[in-house]
């Protein structure tokens, strides 16, 4: 639910890999959150240039022709304070409070595979005051 509204937060997932974007989509809408899926970083700041807003955003972190690092301070602009979950397969990537400094905003860090129900945590944890 959004904060203090009783209504559903509002969730942008961003992810080039569709079945991955579809399942993860489906997993939050079914846990009460309102789900737009994009499948690329463009798709999705064009959803933000038209006026929509979210209450926290998810991006791959590698993706073509723009990282979900670039894609996620594009999107800072557009939404300043949004809060990020950005999303790696790599096991090797960098952590948390790294990937703030180059975002600069509230950003947490989630290994794939994930399930909706583990992002719905994630989502909890950063969402907190």
């Amino acid at each position: 639910m959004g904060a203090d509204s009783g209504k559903p937060l509002r969730v942008l997932v961003v992810d080039d890999e569709r079945p991955l974007l579809e399942l993860l989509a489906l997993e939050l809408s079914d846990l009460g959150f309102a789900v737009n899926a994009a499948e690329s970083a463009a798709v999705a700041l064009a959803a933000l240039d038209g006026g929509a807003m979210y209450d926290v955003i998810l991006s791959d972190l590698a993706m073509p022709k723009m990282s979900g690092v670039a894609f996620l301070n594009e999107a800072l602009r557009r939404i300043p304070g949004v809060p990020a979950i950005i999303l790696t397969g790599n096991t090797g990537a960098a952590n948390a409070k790294g990937l703030e400094k180059f975002v600069g905003g509230r950003v947490s860090l989630v290994r794939k595979p994930v399930s909706g129900a583990a992002l719905a945590a994630a989502i909890a944890d950063l969402i907190q005051p």
